[in-house]
């Protein structure tokens, strides 16, 4: 991975991703996206949402607590994300409009979280 870059950027390689040709360095997260695209049964649109915040990147700033870039579409700037100590990811987003249904659906900034972390943990297993 490369570190954060501009949104155009990002989308570009959140699309080579999404159709299976990760550009170098982004393997381990096509890998990550690869998984959780077993788990959730969601549109292309959900994943390349929650890939380009990944790309542009999500910043952990806590031990379970991250900050997720907003992308044109969303309300704010950045999100935060919060794992419990029951181990359920919370978003900032819940608290807002709509928030019930996004929470119930997870939204797009905990599946930044889902992927940075997975993304993460593959890196450190593959070293």
């Amino acid at each position: 991975m490369q570190g954060r870059v501009d949104l155009e950027t990002a989308m570009g390689i959140a699309r080579r991703i999404l159709a299976g040709e990760p550009p170098p360095g982004y393997e381990e997260l096509y890998a990550a996206y690869l998984e959780l695209k077993v788990t959730f049964d969601k549109p292309t649109s959900w994943y390349f949402r929650a890939l380009t915040r990944v790309i542009m990147g999500v910043r952990r700033v806590g031990k379970r607590h991250w900050l997720v870039p907003g992308i044109p579409g969303d309300r704010y700037p950045v999100y935060n994300v919060w794992l419990s100590k029951e181990g359920k990811y919370v978003c900032d987003c819940y608290g807002r409009a709509y928030g019930d249904r996004r929470s119930k659906m997870i939204c797009t900034h905990v599946a930044a979280v889902l992927l940075v972390r997975r993304r993460d943990e593959l890196k450190r297993l593959l070293r």
